[in-house]
This record gives structure tokens, sequence and C-alpha cells, in this order.
């Protein structure tokens, strides 16, 4: 692994670890739900199958397995989200080197994950979204290796960590339709709903099931929610709503500045498919429907965080196909500034925080 390489997971994991360790438990979604959830398995282990909502228990039995040999207290209970991170960044990696070895393109899509603002944020915290985001990506690994049954699960993990996790499902039955239906194991995927059957009652069971079936109408959202279309890439780009009017202003510089980044991703989806046919098949159908629950979530994209790691393929791929293009020269240029961006966010998101503004 060359030197840049290295300097950029250096820089990358201590941003982490500075936001992980200097944001405050009661930031997002620590106190307010996953924490809180992991205290109650803790207190009581029967509380796994009774979780309020059509909530999956995964992450917070595997966090409160870890707990149970740590001080229940922060920054202990920060252990878990960093370990993720590692895990999610080493799969990237991986998927990222099985389509190209361009040192350039490698650096463009880690860079693009390491210094992401919605995963930083929430891969920081007691999230689950950022389990179910690795379990996909190990779904995503095996599914490229042809490893069906280990594919499946790995899927399977992440809809049972997480209820976006089934909108892996359909990308994966749309390319690999015929092998799931003849596999013994096709039914994997559905042991996490299984487990709502026998834990929610009736009226909890139907609320999920009209969940699902918005996020798979389209016209569910272009009639209710319009307006998120317009706003998804600046909530996507993870653009801060601050009292203080720099940040606001850098949220915008960086929406402006990104573009070529966004360029780059779609780009490089002609090159993902001649990479591999059933994997740019799966990457539209998922990217599609992370969208729609986008929009079904009024436009909030830190449900999109299984899935933003997965948009370092194209990006990689275009880099390694057009690395002596201009082109490329304005997406690295927009790489630096994304970077200098979210290490800007993040010491203003910890010192919001710690402001109590």
């Amino acid at each position: 692994m060359r030197f840049g390489l290295k300097a950029l997971l250096v820089i990358g994991g201590i941003l982490r670890l500075i936001y992980s360790l200097g944001i405050t438990p009661n930031a997002f979604t620590d106190n307010l739900h996953h924490l809180k959830n992991t205290l109650l398995v803790i207190q009581d282990p029967s509380a796994l199958f009774f979780m309020p909502g059509p909530t999956f228990p995964l992450y917070y039995l595997i966090n409160s397995i870890v707990l149970s040999i740590l001080p229940v207290e922060y920054p202990f209970t920060r252990l878990l989200p960093l370990l993720l991170q590692g895990i999610q960044i080493l799969l990237v990696y991986k998927i990222l080197t099985h389509f190209t070895r361009d040192y350039i393109a490698l650096l463009s899509g880690l860079t693009l994950v390491l210094f992401h603002p919605m995963l930083i944020r929430y891969g920081g915290l007691n999230y689950t979204g950022t389990l179910a985001g690795v379990f996909a990506l190990m779904g995503a690994w095996f599914f490229l290796k042809n490893k069906d049954k280990e594919s499946l699960a790995g899927f399977a993990l992440a809809c049972a960590t997480k209820i976006s996790g089934f909108l892996f499902l359909p990308g994966l039955l749309f390319t690999r339709l015929k092998k799931a239906l003849e596999s013994r194991y096709a039914l994997i995927p559905l042991l996490p709903l299984i487990y709502l059957v026998f834990t929610r009652k009736p009226e909890t069971l139907w609320a999920f099931i009209k969940q699902i079936a918005r996020i798979l109408s389209p016209l569910w959202f272009m009639v209710h929610y319009p307006v998120y279309l317009v706003l998804l890439p600046w909530t996507f780009w993870g653009m801060p709503h601050f009292k203080w009017p720099l940040f606001n202003a850098l949220g915008l510089i960086a929406f402006i500045g990104l573009l070529p980044v966004l360029y780059g991703i779609i780009k490089g989806l002609p090159y993902l498919k001649r990479a591999n046919k059933d994997f740019h098949g799966f990457f539209i159908v998922s990217g599609i429907l992370f969208l729609l629950a986008c929009f079904h979530t009024h436009g909030d994209a830190r449900y999109m965080v299984p899935f933003i790691p997965f948009l370092s393929i194209p990006l990689a791929l275009f880099v390694d196909k057009c690395s002596d293009s201009k082109r490329v020269g304005y997406v690295l240029n927009a790489l630096v500034f994304f970077v200098v961006y979210s290490i800007a966010l993040t010491i203003g998101t910890i010192l919001l925080y710690a402001g109590g503004y």
C-alpha cells in the first residue's frame, strides 16, 4: 500500500476517532434510540423480543455483548461504532481492488467513504444503519465472488439489523433470481420477517408492510414529496443547518464544489456494467430504492447510510478509465475540497453540540 493511501487512511481514521469521542452521547441517535435499546437489552435480555416498532434486534444483541465486558458508559459505548467503521473501510477497499488496482482510482473511492459527512456523522454513533451497511458490503463481496449462500447470508443479516436492509433484496433477486429460486438458502433473508411475525402485534406488522409498500411506490413519493427531490443532494452530502452563517455558506459551497464527484459517479456506471453486468443491475435497483426511501422519510439522507459506501465503486471505475483526462482532474480537485469540508463540518458539529446550541 503506497504512502498516499496510508496517509489518507490515517487522516480519515483520526477524524472519525475525534468525532466519535468528541460528540456528546445526546447527539443524533445515541441516547434517543439505539444506545437506549442496547441498555434495555443489557438490563433484561428478553427485551430483544419486545423492541418498539418494527425494529430488528441484531445491533442491540451484538452491542450488548460488547458492553457486557466493558463499563456501560461513555466513551466505551462508542467502541462498537469505531470497530464497524474500520470493518466498513476494509470491505470497501477489498471490493474496490476487485474492480481496479489503479492507485488514483483506489484513492478516489476511499476518499468518498472516509470523508463522507453522513458516514462520519452516523458512523461515529450507535446507529443500526452502519451495521446494516457492513453486512451489505459483506454480501456484495461474496456476490462478486459468486458465493451465493454467503451472499444471501450477508444481506439477510443486513435485513435483521435495519428495515432498509430489505431494499437490497430486490436488486439481488433482479440479478440472481434463477440461482436464488434454485437455492435452498433463498429463504435466509426471510428470517427477520419471521422474527417480526412472532414478536409483534398485527398492527405493527401492518405498519411495516405499508412502510415497505410506500418505499416501492415511486408515484406515491412524486405526489407527496416533490420538494425532497430538489433538497436531496443538499441533505445527501450532510449539509449543515447551523445557526452559524459560516457553516451554512460552507454547505452551499460544498454542494457546488462536489458536483464533479456526482458527475464521476454517474459517468462510472457504464464502466461498472462492463466490469460486472449482474452487480451493475444490483447497484442500480438498490440505488433507486434507497433514493425512494429518502423521499419516504421526508428527505432524511441518513437512511442512505447503508448504500453510500457502494457509490465509491463507479467513482473509482470512472477515475480508472479516465486517468489521463481533464475530467479526472476536476473530480480529484473536488475530492480535495471534500476532505477539507468534511474536516471543517466534523469540527463544527462537535463544537455545536459541545456549546449546547
